[in-house]
């Protein structure tokens, strides 16, 4: 499989010079200029952005981009320079691409030149990621936000350009020399770059070759070349021309479900927003734009938060695996290691306990209707991401006799939703109303007003996200949407016979490690709500399933002390509804009357997050911190292929180009 169908990346081949100075094998050049790159970096990149008196004028969302992340210098030295702004915007947003990223342990050694930046540098290195192909989302603060893009910047830019049509505030420019590393200098990336920029938006490059000035000068921008730093003469800035930003009208109006700014969407301050459903999905969600600095209300039917198929005490995190790097694969993927980066920030705080064991998922006893194929998949992923082990080698990772060779999730574990989804709610602008049935929604002026079953307007706001699980599709403007309920029985069963499995197990059923002396067998699914009578029967499935993982000579004996059922809400493509909602009768009527240009009939300021199914631990992180993007008119974490995968209007859109 070539790199390009594959989510594996090429590290950078390091040759180290002295003092730990880096040189790029691949492109024959040093990360950086010395003695002195600390103070290069602030001269040519902070300075020459103007940064300091930029965000003192600042009152949105502040965004840099940059070309060439190499070791994060320029990263670190910004992140300095926003702790030490008195004034400043309320979220940083910086996005960077990197082709060929150090390894970890490439990044620690370097880093060790820079003592100065030793807590950030550790901050930054505890969530590096150095491994699969794509954009990595780090919050490194409350009000830092990193997309770390580890892909060639060109395609990449050029597939994200729509999304992030007039939002980019600040280039970096600091690739390896143009006569080295032309890609990162094309002039298609500049076509691109541009059209990302807002109104204003500025550049600095330590470069001052011609070509790069006629090509940037011809795109609208007026370019200036100032002394450089140290041995280099001449450096270079820009800023972009009144009236050459591509949607200069544009850049601060919220974006519709396919990413481009929307004429038919529209909210402004206060901030405040509407999650209904409080399950993994609507709390995320919550979670997501809280930390944007909405207040959010979380409406729930329930008496208590998680009280659907979240409620469940164990849930693994694992990736869902493809056998082709499509967009489905890609979501799924950086979901995955969004959300285990997320449990390890929010259990460092001592409010989420989570259990980075592993998971084995057996090859003989899953996937039934169609086995995966394990030659495929190891050319697919990196092998931090999943490898193939024998059966001998599963039996040790997981300390009991297992009887089919299978797959190791390394960077996978367990954890209680219930707990999670306790600490996404613990913001102070997150309310949490429980017992609240909500029958409708209305739109007036431009708010959404929430009504009860009796009709009384409890809550009206600008947004409003629906994350209501299989309920998602019970209102007038969502009830088009296919979601499929699929009900389902876990077990909670206790071991007489010692038996303490160290990781998730998979087989035909999920075995979780014991938890007060209790494990969870999870899960049967049925079509239908499984009846009282029925609790027994899929108990003795449950276990049955649970103990074909298993040889003989492990003599496990499992019993039933308890059942917990839920009800997912699946999709007919089996990939979630995240984004903005199609306005369905406005739609048809487009149609019926011969338009064709029904793209953006959204109902504004309403979106989705729904049909997850059994992959919501996974799925609902990511797609929370999409639609908090898309709704705060940021530059998304996903490409417009992911973004049109989980188009709410996908199946519609779909009908209509049948027709």
């Amino acid at each position: 499989m070539s790199e390009e169908i594959s989510f594996r990346i090429q590290n950078a081949a390091i040759h180290w010079l002295e003092d730990d100075v880096p040189r790029s094998s691949q492109y024959d050049d040093v990360y950086f200029s010395t003695p002195d790159e600390s103070g290069e970096s602030r001269h040519v990149f902070l300075t020459g952005n103007q940064l300091a008196q930029r965000w003192r004028e600042h009152t949105r969302c502040f965004t840099i981009a940059e070309l060439g992340f190499g070791a994060g210098l320029n990263l670190l030295e910004t992140w300095r320079l926003w702790l030490d702004c008195p004034a400043k915007p309320p979220l940083l947003h910086y996005i960077a691409w990197e082709a060929h990223p150090l390894t970890r342990a490439d990044l620690a050694r370097v880093q060790r030149r820079w003592p100065e930046h030793g807590e950030l540098a550790q901050r930054l290195l505890v969530q590096y990621p150095d491994h699969s192909r794509g954009c990595h989302r780090l919050w490194l603060a409350e009000d830092l936000l990193v997309d770390l893009h580890l892909e060639h910047a060109a395609p990449a830019l050029e597939d994200m350009s729509a999304a992030a049509r007039g939002r980019v505030d600040a280039w970096f420019m600091d690739g390896f020399k143009p006569a080295h590393n032309p890609a990162l200098w094309d002039g298609g990336l500049l076509v691109s770059m541009t059209n990302a920029s807002a109104p204003g938006a500025t550049l600095a490059s330590y470069s001052v070759a011609g070509p790069l000035r006629r090509r940037l000068s011809q795109l609208g921008w007026q370019l200036q070349r100032l002394p450089g730093f140290g041995r280099k003469r001449h450096m270079l800035t820009g800023h972009l021309a009144p009236g050459h930003s591509p949607c200069a009208e544009e850049s601060t109006r919220p974006v519709g479900s396919n990413g481009r700014p929307s004429p038919a969407s529209s909210h402004s301050a206060p901030r405040q927003a509407v999650v209904i459903g409080a399950g993994l999905a609507g709390c995320s969600m919550a979670y997501s734009l809280a930390r944007r600095g909405w207040r959010v209300k979380v409406l729930e039917c329930g008496e208590q938060f998680a009280c659907g198929a979240s409620g469940i005490s164990q849930l693994a995190l694992r990736c869902r695996l493809f056998q082709a790097p499509d967009a489905g694969a890609r979501f799924f993927l950086h979901a995955y290691l969004l959300a285990r980066r997320q449990f390890e920030s929010l259990s460092e705080t001592g409010l989420l306990a989570w259990h980075p064991v592993g998971s084995i998922q057996l090859q003989g006893a899953t996937n039934r209707r169609k086995t995966l194929n394990v030659a495929k998949l190891a050319a697919l992923y990196p092998d931090q991401v999943v490898t193939p082990h024998s059966r001998e080698s599963l039996s040790d990772l997981a300390a009991t006799q297992v009887t089919h060779e299978g797959l190791y999730f390394a960077l996978a574990g367990w954890i209680d939703p219930r707990s999670l989804c306790n600490c996404y709610l613990k913001q102070d602008s997150i309310q949490l109303r429980t017992g609240v049935s909500v029958r409708e929604l209305a739109r007036r002026a431009d708010e959404w007003q929430v009504l009860t079953d009796d009709g009384t307007v409890i809550e009206q706001a600008a947004v409003v996200v629906i994350a209501a699980g299989p309920a998602s599709a019970s209102f007038a403007q969502s009830r088009h949407l296919p979601l499929v309920p699929a009900h389902g029985q876990a077990t909670v069963a206790e071991s007489a016979s010692g038996f303490r499995p160290r990781c998730v197990i998979s087989g035909a059923r999920t075995v979780f490690p014991a938890r007060e002396q209790l494990h969870t067998l999870s899960a049967s699914y049925s079509d239908k709500r499984i009846a009282t009578e029925e609790l027994a029967a899929h108990d003795e499935h449950n276990l049955a399933a649970v103990a074909a993982c298993f040889t003989a000579a492990e003599g496990i004996a499992l019993n039933a002390v308890g059942q917990q059922l839920a009800t997912r809400a699946n999709t007919l493509d089996h990939l979630p509804l995240v984004g903005a909602l199609l306005d369905h009768e406005a739609v048809l009527s487009s149609v019926a009357s011969g338009e064709r240009d029904y793209q953006e009939l959204c109902h504004p300021g309403l979106f989705i997050s729904s049909g997850h199914g059994s992959s919501g631990l996974a799925s609902a992180p990511l797609s929370a911190e999409y639609l908090a993007s898309l709704i705060n008119s940021e530059v998304l974490p996903v490409g417009a292929d992911v973004v049109s995968a989980l188009d709410p209007g996908r199946f519609l859109r779909r009908q209509l180009r049948r027709r």
